[in-house]
């Protein structure tokens, strides 16, 4: 069993002398990770992801269109979507859980909790 106790605000640190990456956000990153080792919990953060986002789904529908292949940047995107969107893929799985195994769902639109089935004739 490994134990990866990571010093992110390190590895920030040591990265922002690299020749690859080097932006003002990685400088950010090394004060940010010393309190937190997620991104995702600071309101500057998610901010400035909701400023760049409509940018980077421009460039991933671009992409795609053109069969380039940009998987890291892409799942990026959908990780983001599905930690921000409300309803998310994981509505549908209920259905699909609901269709192949009668394991109910929760509808939306009901905001009492009930479960449902549907007869998915």
């Amino acid at each position: 069993k490994f134990n990866w106790n990571l010093n992110l605000s390190e590895i920030a640190r040591i990265w922002t002398n690299g020749c690859i990456i080097k932006s003002s956000f990685m400088q950010e990153l090394v004060i940010l990770l010393r309190e937190t080792d997620s991104i995702l919990t600071n309101p500057s953060s998610i901010s400035a992801l909701n400023d760049y986002k409509s940018s980077v789904k421009e460039v991933v529908s671009h992409c795609i269109k053109h069969d380039i292949t940009i998987p890291a940047l892409s799942e990026a995107l959908q990780f983001f979507n599905g930690i921000t969107t409300k309803y998310a893929s994981a509505n549908v799985i209920q259905a699909q859980r609901d269709f192949f195994g009668a394991h109910t769902y929760q509808r939306l639109d009901d905001e009492t909790g009930a479960n449902y089935h549907t007869e998915w004739e």
